[in-house]
């Protein structure tokens, strides 16, 4: 088990954070810990949506019971409010729209509102492993090679990262090959590598030190509550994804980051 990594034990902390839920899914813990020990943490959402959009919802949020854009930003946004307040961090939202729509804004536009806020920061937290899901592989091919290595830090993303270790839903099958994992674990064999894909991996170091992060049980209830707070998501994602992700920090021994 890893200390906190001293980029995030003080100063000011940019989470880069691809949608409403991803910073707390992935990090709540981290970010948790974090503001504990003195950072200025700050949870930047990229695509969080336009509220005054009136588009039709797209296909997630949807199902999620929204039926504009601008009602899915609105309550989400107010969610992720309520969550961030819970983990010690500051919320900062950017207007533009996920996969779901087709906003058409470029990456270099999106880089330009984003720069004043990792501009100045001490560490920069980045999606890094799985990279599964679209928005958040763009975001991690944009950012990592306008980014000082120094400052970036890559993390695993959830649900995504619990998703290629052990499974989805919540049948047996998750709970049987975390079984597996840490009965492996005990006998000095640990999962595979995680692997920055292709375009990130061409910046930074071919082989990267994947750690988890110390946490207390109280950062642990912090993220849980966090994870909570995105009510109008569950409809989508179903309360089993908190036992997915439980049962992956239990046998990866918590949230994973790694210092590029």
């Amino acid at each position: 088990m890893s200390e906190l990594p001293a980029p995030l034990s003080g100063g000011r902390v940019v989470v880069v954070s691809p949608h409403l839920d991803d910073a707390a899914l992935s990090l709540g813990a981290t970010l948790a810990r974090a503001a504990r020990s003195g950072a200025d943490v700050v949870v930047a959402t990229v695509f969080a949506g336009d509220p005054a959009s009136d588009a039709p919802a797209g296909d997630w949020d949807g199902r999620c019971g929204f039926a504009t854009l601008g009602e899915a930003a609105t309550e989400r946004r107010a969610e992720d409010a309520r969550a961030c307040a819970t983990l010690g961090a500051t919320p900062l939202w950017l207007s533009f729209a996920d996969e779901q729509y087709a906003d058409g804004a470029s990456d270099d536009t999106i880089w330009e509102a984003l720069a004043p806020t990792v501009g100045d920061a001490d560490a920069v937290l980045v999606p890094g492993s799985p990279l599964v899901n679209a928005d958040h592989m763009r975001l991690a091919a944009l950012l990592v090679p306008r980014l000082d290595t120094s400052r970036l830090v890559l993390y695993a993303e959830q649900p995504y990262a619990a998703n290629v270790l052990i499974g989805r839903g919540h049948s047996w099958r998750p709970f049987a090959a975390a079984a597996r994992i840490a009965a492996g674990s005990r006998l000095g064999r640990r999962p595979s590598a995680r692997n920055v894909p292709e375009p990130v991996a061409g910046f930074v170091p071919p082989k990267l030190e994947w750690r988890p992060v110390a946490r207390t049980r109280a950062d642990v209830a912090a993220k849980m509550a966090a994870i909570r707070a995105y009510e109008s998501q569950w409809a989508g994602l179903g309360m089993q994804l908190l036992t997915r992700i439980r049962l992956h920090e239990l046998v990866e021994g918590g949230e994973y980051v790694a210092l590029a």
